[in-house]
């Protein structure tokens, strides 16, 4: 196939207008993150608008414009998830780990892309809990390459016992009493207990009831790590501070 002529599989983690009747998709693929254009896709009568709306997974054709750019000619969804509409808080973890994906993806690198796509199925299919959240965060925290250090001291690497155990952003995990320094945060061992148990039950989430309180504080010590080690802030983080935890 010629190089004007590129065929991919990927995900839709937002869309932008771009004039009367044509959008900007940002879309993450198995071999990274394309940005394409689709001409008339506002318009009522587009045969590729229901294909490719956010979230969804789709099959795409595209063509190399005059100006370099890539014209979607033709999309076809392989699964839409337009279920999570229906469901305010699936809706906003999805949102998130889109958001997420899009912030850290990059062109050529397919950070997110399997990641996402487990957490879309895994929400369509699944009975909601509130311990969702924690899955999500674990699932997105592996894929971009970010995610605390648990079992042994971060600083001494020295196996971590259950006593005076603590949280350091700057050194990435769990701080052991001996390395302990002035920006550690306390961890309560149940705390430590969800954080351990949320890494290894990636693939599922964990079926015991936790506090809101801990869900919370556990949720809020992964998102931190990764925003202490990127500085990007995620926008949708406040709407699932105010809707899932």
């Amino acid at each position: 196939m010629s190089s004007k002529f590129k065929v991919f599989t990927g995900i839709v983690l937002r869309h932008i207008k771009y004039d009367e009747a044509e959008k900007l998709f940002i879309i993450i693929t198995p071999t990274g993150k394309r940005k394409v254009f689709a001409k008339g896709v506002r318009k009522i009568t587009s045969k590729n608008a229901g294909h490719l709306e956010l979230f969804t997974h789709a099959h795409i054709q595209t063509v190399e414009g005059n100006s370099g750019r890539y014209i979607i000619t033709d999309a076809v969804a392989l699964d839409k998830f337009d279920a999570l509409a229906s469901h305010i808080e699936k809706y906003t973890l999805a949102m998130f780990a889109c958001e997420m994906v899009d912030k850290y993806a990059q062109e050529n690198d397919d950070t997110g892309y399997f990641g996402l796509l487990f957490i879309l199925k895994y929400l369509r299919d699944s009975v909601y809990s509130q311990n969702d959240i924690l899955l999500v965060l674990v699932r997105l925290s592996i894929a971009i390459g970010i995610y605390p250090s648990i079992e042994n001291c971060a600083s001494c690497q020295e196996v971590n016992t259950p006593d005076d155990l603590y949280y350091s952003y700057n050194d990435g995990g769990v701080i052991c009493k001996n390395c302990k320094h002035n920006t550690c945060i306390s961890l309560s061992l149940n705390n430590i207990k969800i954080l351990r148990n949320a890494y290894r039950h990636q693939n599922n989430s964990m079926t015991y009831n936790i506090e809101k309180e801990n869900i919370k504080y556990v949720s809020s010590l992964i998102y931190n790590q990764i925003m202490y080690n990127t500085h990007e802030k995620i926008v949708t983080w406040k709407m699932i501070n105010d809707i899932v935890i």
